[in-house]
């Protein structure tokens, strides 16, 4: 539980692994890449026309 992140950050998805990587994570840094892993079919279909302007972000960056 992270109480105090409530209504100031959207979180999502589920640490497998790699946990030292989540908790260097510091306040600045960027996201270089995302990789998700596993059924997506549904939610790119429901996001398709946000896809794009997600991806024309992150090339700007």
């Amino acid at each position: 539980p992270t109480p105090h992140l409530n209504n100031h950050h959207t979180i999502f998805g589920e640490v497998k692994e790699g946990q030292e990587v989540v908790d260097s994570i510091a306040q600045g840094d960027k996201i270089e890449s995302l990789n998700i892993i596993g059924e997506i079919e549904d939610f790119v279909a429901e996001m398709n026309d946000r896809i794009g302007s997600w991806n024309a972000i992150l090339d700007r960056n």
